[in-house]
Formats: C-alpha cells, structure tokens, sequence
C-alpha cells in the first residue's frame, strides 16, 4: 500500500506538497531546502527573499518575500507529519482549497470560528479538518500573520 501511495505522489504533477512524503521526496519534488528551520525544512515555491537594504527602502516588514515558503515537519517515522505554507499577503480561497487538496486525499470540511460569519474578513482565523472514512485524520488553519503574511498549516492528529 505505502508502494502505491509513494508512485502516485511521484506522479502528482499539481501537488505542493504531501503529509508522509520523505525529505527525500520532497527535495525530489522542490530541490534542495533553503534553510533548515526550528521545525523542518524550508522550500521556496517561486521564493525570492529580500535583503535588509530592500526592506528598509521599500518599508517592508522583516522577513518579506514573495511567492510562498513551505517549511514542512517530521514525524517519528520519517515523513512529513506538518506542512506550514507561508504567503506575503493573503491566500485567496481557491488556493486555500488546492493546497489543502494537494497535502492529502482526504476530505476537508470547514468549521466554523465563531457564531458570527467573518467570510468576508479575511483577517479572521479559519479551521478545517480532513476526514476519511469518517475519521479526523488531520486539522488545517489558516491565519493572517504580522500583519503582512499568511500562514496556512496542515498537521496531522
């Protein structure tokens, strides 16, 4: 079963990343990491960082970049068990929905954050969990970061 689910990941063209791949596919599939961060690895997808002479003469927060970075998280077995996608600005929900599609063949569903409907604020915390077989296999949230980034996370339960 873990010989199949590995050839149709290789074959996922669309997929960012995978909860259970390996360092060694995900450097297949991003190249080699950037950094090494307290938690994992860092890859940029269309990344460029921006030094601190560009910062300061274009007024940008500390850390800005553009394009995404996904630093993703191992679990004791070895394989991805957290993936942290970062974006400068905000997520639109189409690529909210394809990356959580891309991390995992499950079904995601989207809980609900308050009593009030903050779908038009887009600097409201949003959750989701992904079920198979009625099974919550794993918990997403995305949330708005800095004041500058967004940061979506998949991990697993």
């Amino acid at each position: 079963m873990r010989t199949l689910l590995a050839i149709f990941l290789l074959l996922s063209a669309t997929a960012q990343a995978q909860i259970g791949w390996t360092l060694t596919q995900c450097r297949k599939h991003f190249g080699h990491e950037l950094w090494m961060e307290d938690d994992g690895p860092a890859f940029g997808i269309k990344y460029r960082y921006h030094t601190r002479e560009e910062n300061l003469a274009h007024d940008y927060p500390a850390f800005y970049f553009d394009g995404i970075l996904l630093t993703v998280t191992f679990d004791p077995d070895g394989t991805v068990g957290k993936i942290w996608w970062r974006k400068s600005g905000l997520f639109s929900d189409s690529e909210v929905k394809k990356l959580l599609k891309s991390s995992s063949a499950v079904t995601w569903r989207a809980l609900q954050t308050s009593p009030r409907d903050f779908r038009d604020d887009p600097y409201t915390p949003r959750s989701w969990v992904g079920e198979q077989n009625g099974v919550i296999l794993f918990d997403a949230k995305l949330e708005f970061f800095l004041g500058s980034h967004d940061n979506l996370t998949v991990t697993t339960r």
